[in-house]
């Protein structure tokens, strides 16, 4: 997969209290989210979910601090780190 890292995507709100939004500007599926904490544990793991074409809601894990989310389409691969308060 290539990572690419133009504003294809949305995260938001960010920072954010826990629920995320996800969306895709263009036409691909999201096929897996993966939400690690700044150790590099794997806190989430969704994948092959059904889900409106580029659209997704996550609640983010634990407790306050930077994740990172990965966000897999058919094609790409994007990487944005966001703020739980």
């Amino acid at each position: 997969m290539e990572e690419i890292t133009d504003n294809n995507l949305e995260i938001y709100p960010n920072p954010s209290y826990g629920a995320l939004k996800i969306k895709l500007k263009n036409s691909d599926n999201i096929r897996r989210i993966r939400i690690y904490n700044l150790l590099g544990e794997l806190m989430i793991d969704k994948q092959n979910h059904s889900c409106q074409i580029g659209f997704d809601y996550i609640e983010l894990p634990g407790s306050k601090g930077e994740y990172i989310v990965v966000v897999n389409t058919d094609k790409y691969t994007f990487k944005r780190k966001v703020n739980k308060l």
